[in-house]
């Protein structure tokens, strides 16, 4: 089999034109994109149009034709986070449904599912009908978590069903994980609750290892305001620096270990 590399096209198409639902998929490890493209096509209701590694690259193939009902995207893309990856599609194609996928659930994930305002989250190793579900599910208008539906309303505490933990942030103090400079969960829950969208963001890239300048493009404002930003969530999360941030964020499971 071919090794892939970045001089050959990121997208491979498994093309069938069947009036089934189009989806779009975007996964940071090109052997698991393709696998999960092939899988996914092998519905006859399913018709995946390719695969791509970054959210960038997906947002541009998009805007062509035929375009995607649903966007299946890694919850961990390396060129941007969940915010941006759910904005970028909607910029190109408003209205397009946005599902990300995930190798295991990690307590913090549906903060981002919500502030992406994103229409569910599935495992990448769901059976092909829990999927398929899904897929039928957010196209019908619903939101999809596990293979069903779920509500993302107002609150989000204990609504991380099958997850470690009572709360979305419970990573941070659960299973030996504790650290003393950490709230504990259910007081962190409701600081990230204060954070606004611009300044979860924020927070998620610097878990990322963002520089200041790769988060002002991620969310195209300037660098100061990028700083301002980052300032704001520092006070409110009662946190001294960077590192601080970053050690939260993963502990929340609001960027990948």
């Amino acid at each position: 089999m071919a090794m892939h590399s970045t001089a050959k096209p990121e997208v491979k198409d498994f093309v069938h034109s069947n009036g089934a639902i189009r989806v779009l998929l975007a996964d940071r490890h090109p052997v698991v994109g393709e696998a999960l493209g092939r899988r996914i096509d092998q519905e006859a209701d399913v018709e995946v149009l390719g695969w791509f590694t970054g959210s960038a690259a997906a947002a541009r193939r998009i805007g062509e034709r035929p375009s995607p009902d649903v966007v299946l995207a890694d919850v961990n893309l390396p060129d941007a986070s969940p915010l941006a990856t759910a904005r970028r599609m909607r910029n190109q194609l408003p209205g397009v449904r946005v599902v990300f996928m995930t190798d295991r659930y990690r307590p913090g994930q549906l903060h981002l599912i919500r502030r992406a305002h994103a229409d569910g989250l599935v495992l990448k190793s769901e059976p092909l009908d829990r999927l398929r579900e899904a897929l039928h599910t957010v196209v019908s208008g619903g939101t999809a978590f596990q293979g069903g539906a779920v509500d993302f309303g107002p609150s989000i505490h204990g609504e991380m069903v099958g997850a470690a933990g009572s709360t979305p942030v419970a990573a941070a103090c659960t299973a030996g994980q504790a650290d003393a400079a950490l709230p504990a969960d259910t007081v962190l829950d409701e600081r990230l609750e204060q954070l606004t969208d611009r300044e979860f963001e924020v927070l998620t890239c610097i878990a990322r290892g963002f520089s200041r300048a790769a988060i002002a493009d991620q969310l195209e404002v300037a660098d100061a305001t990028a700083a301002t930003h980052a300032r704001n969530l520092m006070q409110k999360l009662r946190m001294h620096d960077r590192v601080d941030l970053t050690r939260l964020a993963l502990g929340a499971g609001l960027a990948p270990l």
